[in-house]
């Protein structure tokens, strides 16, 4: 599956945006989450906060399709402060380090970072970023890919060596390639560019871009255990085939005292309270129009809100 697709960033869709900013009388459950509460908000009708599969790469587009990734927007997915160092190379790889082995090269050409292998050695571009416990938007380009002849990756650790503890991005064409890097653990995130094999020209890379994307975002690596997108008369819903589909986030410690709330396709708002949701993996294959986790009892007013979006979300 193609890692290349537009520069549209996953959220800047603006009629789906139209379409979810808003619930019933203007409620926004972000609102819900003011004073820093933990949970998350899942919205089946937002394809702009959904992807086909886990990495975040392949946006969901049409019923039909399935998720594999669906971003929380409890926080409103807003994009963190930029934590690359020099990630456009204007004029040199200053941030960067290249341990290339001869005739590898790297080096700032034309505004990019040019990698070449020279045939028998291998070129490296390394960066290590300091970071939170989060999940981070990956995004850069490549030009003057030379083909198949090229292994070109980019190796996503937990150091700048070329570790791959949260996979790694195989380069195959031009184009500006994206990626969700959820689970990451506080410390280090390492970016290992490296161009290796038989060829005498490697890959230009450039815009390289790596900013927080802060939530509880929720996936599903397996590909036949991914809801798909379907329609409850006009209403949007993950469906869940009730065998082995499931989405699973992994939440701090949420307490006993969780509201769990969803807007169920064809019968709209059902609110669990009380509910118990410890630190670690959490899993859902309940079949939502949208799905609304909070580490706290609502409020009459804030129940009276919640129910009459939900109920929208469904239709009703």
């Amino acid at each position: 599956m193609s890692l290349t697709r537009g520069v549209t960033g996953p959220v800047t869709r603006p009629l789906t945006r139209a379409i979810t900013a808003a619930g019933s009388g203007g409620f926004n459950p972000t609102s819900l989450y003011a004073a820093g509460e933990q949970g998350a908000f899942y919205d089946s009708a937002d394809f702009a906060a959904m992807f086909q599969n886990s990495v975040g790469d392949l946006p969901v587009t049409a019923v039909g399709q399935p998720v594999g990734l669906t971003l929380d927007k409890r926080l409103g997915l807003v994009r963190g402060a930029e934590l690359v160092v020099n990630g456009t190379f204007d004029s040199s790889l200053t941030g960067w380090t290249n341990p290339d082995t001869a005739p590898g090269t790297s080096t700032a050409s034309g505004g990019g970072a040019l990698m070449s292998n020279g045939t028998t050695g291998t070129a490296r571009l390394r960066q290590s970023l300091a970071v939170p416990a989060s999940s981070f938007e990956l995004s850069f380009t490549v030009s003057g890919f030379s083909g198949a002849s090229n292994a070109t990756t980019l190796s996503l650790g937990n150091s700048g060596a070329g570790d791959a503890t949260y996979g790694s991005v195989a380069i195959t064409a031009n184009g500006t390639y994206t990626r969700i890097i959820t689970g990451v653990a506080a410390g280090t995130l390492g970016l290992a560019f490296l161009v290796s094999n038989i060829s005498t020209s490697g890959a230009t890379i450039d815009n390289v871009s790596v900013k927080q994307l802060a939530g509880n975002h929720a996936t599903q690596a397996t590909a036949a255990a991914r809801p798909v997108i379907a329609l409850s008369g006009a209403s949007r819903f993950r469906d869940f085939d009730a065998i082995d589909d499931a989405m699973v986030t992994t939440f701090p410690n949420l307490g006993t005292a969780v509201t769990i709330a969803r807007s169920l396709p064809g019968s709209g708002a059902s609110i669990l309270t009380a509910q118990t949701i410890g630190a670690g993996v959490w899993s859902t294959s309940t079949d939502d129009c949208a799905l609304i986790i909070i580490d706290r009892a609502l409020t009459a007013l804030e129940t009276t809100n919640v129910t009459a979006f939900l109920n929208a979300r469904a239709g009703l």
